[in-house]
């Protein structure tokens, strides 16, 4: 594997290449083993399979590709300016037709979605700098607007996600919610501040991806030239998020005081080395043994999806396994 220096030119060409990316990044993510707590190669939850995000990573194609595509082409923001929800919608349709163990991969969409549309503009302006990449992803979502927001709902009641806790108003788990956006003219943005501070995903959003950018972009690089193995750099980049933040999903269905202890031992095992280390890879099999016997309970699926927004950025940039 040739040497990183730094993920700070994207690599791409046209539409095909932005959506190809994304698909390749979310099979990496899945696959990567063994990613303690999560469904990996080697191990599934109830119900829900590793064959089942496989299928929901190559379902998401066409409707990244035409996001890719409609931007390229200048049609976005000005014919297509509901293109965020309108692709974010069609993404988690296609995974719920492609697919039967649930919501795998909605985190991934809407993670992916502004990226996809940042990628193509950089295409369209035929400027590849990392820096514009992310200034036009982080525009993508500025711009997302009241529909958007309602579709985005849309797909929520498609997935059917769970664990999402609850508020008075515009909760996903409420028919009237799409009423209530419409009355008060919450656009895309809005609606995700309101989850700042509980959902690291929501964060990422609104904030420029910086999890995504600032954090964990440079530990794949130097995780990747030091083990020159692309499971292992993996594995360890979602060690490493881990290590730094408890995981939002976890506190959501089991409480802050779990998700910490989660976060306390994903630190003692990168104290070992990690991945990196032959100690350090003992105890991530064992780490991850433990949080599978809590049945999903302990499932780090946020810093997963962060993970799989970090392969996509590097994937763009030119990262191959």
């Amino acid at each position: 594997m040739p040497p990183f220096s730094n993920f700070n030119t994207l690599k791409i060409q046209d539409a095909h290449d932005i959506a190809s990316c994304a698909t390749l990044a979310s099979l990496l993510e899945v696959s990567a083993y063994p990613k303690p707590g999560n469904v990996h190669r080697t191990q599934d939850f109830p119900g829900t399979s590793f064959e089942h995000f496989l299928a929901a990573g190559v379902a998401i194609y066409p409707a990244l590709l035409e996001a890719a595509q409609a931007t390229i082409e200048g049609k976005y923001p000005r014919e297509r300016e509901n293109l965020l929800g309108e692709t974010i919608l069609q993404a988690a349709r296609r995974t719920h037709i492609w697919q039967r163990g649930g919501n795998v991969n909605f985190g991934e969409i809407l993670l992916f979605t502004p990226l996809v549309i940042g990628a193509a503009a950089c295409v369209r302006d035929g400027n590849f700098s990392i820096t514009h990449f992310r200034a036009e992803a982080n525009k993508a979502t500025s711009l997302g607007t009241v529909l958007d927001g309602v579709m985005v709902y849309q797909a929520f009641q498609v997935v059917n996600p769970g664990n999402m806790g609850s508020r008075d108003r515009y909760d996903v788990t409420n028919p009237h919610a799409i009423e209530e956006i419409r009355e008060d003219n919450m656009t895309f943005r809005d609606l995700f501040l309101l989850n700042n501070g509980t959902d690291d995903i929501s964060e990422e959003v609104t904030d420029n991806f910086p999890r995504t950018f600032d954090e964990s972009l440079p530990h794949l690089v130097e995780a990747l030239n030091s083990s020159k193995n692309p499971n292992t750099a993996i594995v360890d980049t979602f060690l490493f998020l881990l290590a730094n933040k408890p995981d939002s999903f976890i506190t959501r269905k089991v409480g802050a005081e779990r998700a910490r202890e989660v976060q306390i031992r994903a630190q003692e095992v990168l104290a070992r080395g990690g991945m990196l280390a032959k100690g350090g890879e003992t105890a991530v099999w064992a780490l991850d043994e433990k949080l599978q016997k809590e049945k999903g309970q302990l499932n780090p699926g946020t810093t997963a999806d962060i993970v799989g927004a970090t392969l996509f950025v590097a994937c763009l940039s030119g990262f191959r396994p």
